[in-house]
């Protein structure tokens, strides 16, 4: 790496706090969504003893943790639920700076990959959400940059970053089971990578620590998991791809992606992989980044095939696959780095404009008619005043209203029930599809958005 402070690193800098800045605001002013509101209710707001009788997929271990011990410090707020998630957001951040001047030195290059990797929509989302994606995808990135710390190191070192790495690996399955798989890639990737003047024992210093990690955090959950929730997800990799594309380059409408980005998408990413894998076989005597990257590609897409068909677990959708785009992004970005042309560089950095376009603070791209899920409540409130009300709520809606109502400390109202055509409520809480009911009860709407409905 070339010494010294340059403009490209200064703006890496000022992009990384404005972002974190951004995620903090995010964290602070956005309404919770159904599955954050859902860890709520049932993880972080119980007892201990209730809280651990069953866990379901919805139960990020280590970030429900850290859910508790942040809302017991702070008072539950949206933001004291959201502060793990924050945490996530922090250390991913720093990694990828880490990583990114480790690898491209400075210059467009370097740029590119933390604009590129930083910008993402979906990766911005779940950084700032109360869910264990975040934590889970920054600490698999701290783990990928100490074992290049590790491989690339002319001096013997102690199993400081073994150790290091192989807890960041465990962590990152504790926080998150969907990253079982690209843990174990790596992992398994990095213990056939030859390390030259190196005395690390790779039992002892990276697999024991993260065993232990993820261990001691998912043993009791683990005991009472209810893994029939666990099979949520893709019927095929075709589909895990196109939700990928979708939340990343049509972020405010993914249900509208074109049929030939889609398909463009797939065709980028197979080609990614072949290339990935043919750059790290040609530097095979060199190990390094690229081996990292396509063994831990290789290992994943046959994990999951194999999972599939063997065992018949779903593919990750969307969030669940949330780690594949920091590994296809370097991987590109290795690529790039190998021609090594200056306009190419460039070109990369203009890419990330395709992100920028697409930023927002006021939505999450996979829950957008959630958006202003807290007006409902505050409608009900206003409207109802302090008096006790009945109020029914659509599906994930009634998870948000109850959480609201813990937040609000609305003892007054009996817990919000879901299925408002089932029953006679004071006020219906309504999503786009029953909100025919307003008409087939001759309800009063009392607050609406483009989304949501509130009558009584």
């Amino acid at each position: 790496m070339e010494p010294g402070s340059t403009v490209s690193i200064k703006a890496a800098r000022t992009l990384l706090l404005a972002l974190f800045a951004v995620t903090v605001y995010r964290a602070a002013t956005q309404s919770i969504t159904p599955p954050e509101a859902a860890t709520y209710n049932r993880f972080v707001g119980p007892n201990l003893q209730e809280a651990l009788a069953l866990t379901t997929s919805n139960n990020h271990v280590l970030n429900t943790l850290l859910a508790r011990i942040s809302t017991s410090i702070f008072h539950l707020t949206d933001l004291s639920l959201r502060l793990p998630g924050l945490l996530g957001g922090a250390l991913y951040f720093w990694a990828v700076f880490r990583l990114a001047r480790r690898t491209f030195g400075n210059g467009p290059l370097f740029l590119a990959a933390v604009a590129l990797l930083s910008l993402n929509p979906l990766v911005l989302d779940y950084l700032s959400m109360a869910r264990g994606y975040g934590l889970a995808l920054a600490f698999w990135m701290w783990a990928l940059a100490l074992m290049l710390e590790y491989l690339e190191s002319n001096q013997i070192v102690s199993g400081r970053n073994l150790n290091l790495a192989g807890m960041c690996l465990g962590l990152s399955i504790a926080a998150n089971l969907a990253f079982l798989v690209p843990a174990a890639a790596l992992a398994a990737t990095f213990s056939f990578q030859p390390a030259p003047n190196q005395s690390g024992r790779r039992f002892q210093d990276f697999w024991l620590p993260a065993f232990i990690a993820a261990f001691l955090i998912l043993v009791i959950p683990a005991n009472h998991a209810d893994f029939a929730t666990f099979n949520h997800g893709a019927t095929s990799l075709r589909e895990t791809l196109n939700s990928l594309t979708a939340l990343s380059l049509y972020h405010g409408n993914p249900s509208g992606l074109p049929p030939w980005l889609a398909a463009a998408g797939r065709i980028g990413t197979a080609g990614l992989a072949i290339a990935a894998v043919t750059m790290a076989i040609r530097s095979r005597a060199q190990p390094g980044l690229p081996h990292l990257l396509a063994g831990t590609i290789l290992v994943s897409f046959a994990g999951l095939e194999l999972g599939h068909r063997i065992l018949r677990i779903a593919f990750p959708l969307g969030r669940s696959g949330l780690y594949f785009i920091p590994v296809l992004t370097l991987a590109g970005l290795c690529l790039v780095q190998r021609i090594d042309r200056r306009a190419v560089e460039w070109a990369m950095l203009l890419a990330s404009s395709v992100y920028l376009l697409q930023f927002n603070v006021n939505r999450y791209g996979e829950w957008p008619e959630y958006a202003n899920a807290r007006s409902v409540v505050k409608a009900i409130r206003r409207d109802a005043g302090r008096r006790p009300v009945r109020v029914g709520a659509s599906q994930g809606l009634d998870e948000v209203l109850n959480y609201y109502r813990a937040r609000y400390a609305l003892g007054l109202w009996p817990p919000v029930q879901s299925g408002p055509g089932t029953g006679s409520f004071d006020y219906y809480a309504l999503n786009h599809p029953d909100a025919g009911l307003v008409a087939a009860r001759h309800l009063r709407v009392i607050w609406r958005d483009g989304s949501l409905t509130v009558a009584r």
